[in-house]
């Protein structure tokens, strides 16, 4: 069976944590997967903080029935420890030429503290990733291939919408900058320019590294890497919020970081979109002169590749 094999495949290579397994029984038929991410909880009320933390999933595939079922635990509110699972509902999965795959669920109802859950959920391995390591900024390592875009989303009856997240994300996209110069208002369309955030739970700051930095066409090079630190954090109803203004980013030389003042970050602000929290805006003034604004997401596009 193709599809198994491959789907046994993507769940080997695809893992937050060393915890799958195709069913000794039947290893055609079968496997489970666990995950270990964030969770953001929005109150619906409204007259409640949002708060994050982390929490286990266990997704159980069935290749006969092309069913999953999914196991929360360590949901975390009110001050208490809350576990739920799902019944059994229909998956699908894409396989793309550049050898990703989309897997995608809908409608896995529940129950937990006598409140219902209707959860939704896509996983893919389609995602922007660097192997390129910055001083002083954590993750980028290599493992990261190995981390999958989890996005799950439900409700906890009335309580809480609830999103999963990695404090890490990678993004790439279209970065427009518009600028004066020479009396001429001009713009520039840069593809190549990516973006990765690291949030610090704790703190509710954030770090963000800009690769192939360029803001104008007539900007002499192309700037490895520039890191943009200490954004503030703050959780919306979308997803979150970085904010900042008046930095002096750092640039990559000779594999350390030198201040980089003739490129101050002016203003600079990043939000999620969308109801998964995969896809970005940013916007920024460097230098009192360039405007940015970029969109995003952290998963590849599709538009070359067939499904």
């Amino acid at each position: 069976m193709k599809t198994t094999k491959l789907m046994c495949a993507f769940a080997a290579a695809a893992m937050l944590t060393a915890a799958t397994s195709c069913d000794k029984n039947d290893p055609e038929s079968s496997y489970t997967v666990s995950y270990s991410i964030y969770n953001l909880y929005t109150p619906l009320s409204g007259d409640q903080a949002a708060h994050v933390s982390t929490a286990a999933y266990q997704l159980r595939y069935d290749f006969i029935n092309s069913t999953v079922e999914i196991r929360a635990s360590d949901l975390i509110w009110n001050n208490s420890t809350y576990s739920f699972s799902t019944d059994a509902v229909r998956f699908t999965n894409g396989y793309y030429d550049d050898g990703g795959e989309v897997i995608e669920f809908k409608n896995a109802k529940a129950s937990v503290s006598g409140v219902t859950v209707d959860m939704s959920g896509m996983l893919t391995n389609r995602k922007y990733y660097t192997t390129q390591s910055v001083p002083g900024i954590t993750g980028g390592v290599l493992q990261y291939t190995q981390v999958p875009v989890i996005a799950f989303s439900y409700n906890i009856g009335d309580l809480y919408s609830v999103r999963t997240f990695n404090p890490e994300a990678y993004m790439g996209g279209t970065t427009l900058t518009t600028y004066e110069m020479n009396g001429e208002t001009k713009h520039y369309t840069n593809d190549k320019m990516l973006y990765r955030t690291i949030i610090d739970i704790q703190k509710m700051t954030a770090d963000m590294v800009i690769y192939n930095a360029r803001f104008a066409e007539e900007q002499p090079v192309e700037l490895l890497a520039i890191a943009v630190k200490g954004l503030k954090v703050e959780w919306t109803p979308n997803g979150y919020r970085m904010t900042g203004s008046d930095i002096i980013p750092e640039y990559l030389e000779a594999n350390e970081l030198q201040p980089l003042p003739r490129y101050i970050f002016n203003n600079i602000s990043l939000v999620t979109t969308g109801d998964r929290m995969t896809d970005f805006t940013l916007d920024y003034e460097v230098a009192g002169q360039y405007k940015g604004n970029f969109t995003g997401s952290v998963i590849l596009p599709t538009a070359d590749t067939n499904k």
